[in-house]
């Protein structure tokens, strides 16, 4: 699964930026929005993955974001997780298009920890309304952590990710856990 990823398209990068910046604004309106409506209307999930910027065709990568989380929690994201989240999307058979371009975004530079926290929050719940107990996006994230080689090829998974893995896991629930404990300890 690791197809050598190709640099990403500079005509396009005005675009990504203006995304990216859309997409922290929105992690900070819908923080607003939950504030005010504590006691009242709650925003569904659906309503709050869109506010989060994932509309249409990029709704069908929302679950994909803790990668995002692992890929940059060393500080740069390697060719090699870039190709394997990249890879995700061509197994899901989607297109080129907006779930792309989003994924891209991500990837290119870190999305703020506001946003990040938002959509891991977002992401539980959304888990919870399917009655899936997390342990695929922990399974992905460690499949993930497990492409970039570790540090001198000299461990699997580098101190920055298994943390990262780690929190990812106790925010998604006990069996997250147990699948992070029962693969790495």
């Amino acid at each position: 699964m690791s197809d050598a990823p190709v640099p990403f398209d500079e005509t396009q990068k005005a675009t990504r930026a203006k995304l990216r910046a859309r997409l922290h604004e929105s992690a900070e309106d819908l923080r607003a929005v939950t504030t005010q409506t504590e006691g009242g209307t709650r925003l569904s999930v659906k309503s709050r993955i869109e506010a989060l910027g994932f509309t249409g065709q990029a709704a069908q990568i929302f679950d994909l974001l803790p990668l995002v989380q692992v890929a940059w929690a060393d500080g740069s994201v390697q060719a090699g997780e870039r190709a394997t989240v990249l890879n995700l999307l061509k197994l899901r058979a989607l297109p080129p298009g907006e779930a792309w371009t989003v994924m891209e975004t991500l990837l290119e530079e870190r999305p703020s920890q506001a946003y990040l926290d938002a959509s891991l929050d977002v992401l539980k719940e959304l888990l919870a309304e399917r009655n899936d107990d997390g342990r695929t996006v922990v399974g992905l994230c460690i499949l993930l952590a497990e492409s970039a080689g570790g540090f001198l090829g000299l461990a699997t998974i580098s101190k920055e990710e298994h943390e990262m893995i780690e929190k990812i896991a106790a925010r998604l629930g006990t069996k997250a856990q147990s699948e992070f404990h029962a693969r790495l300890g």
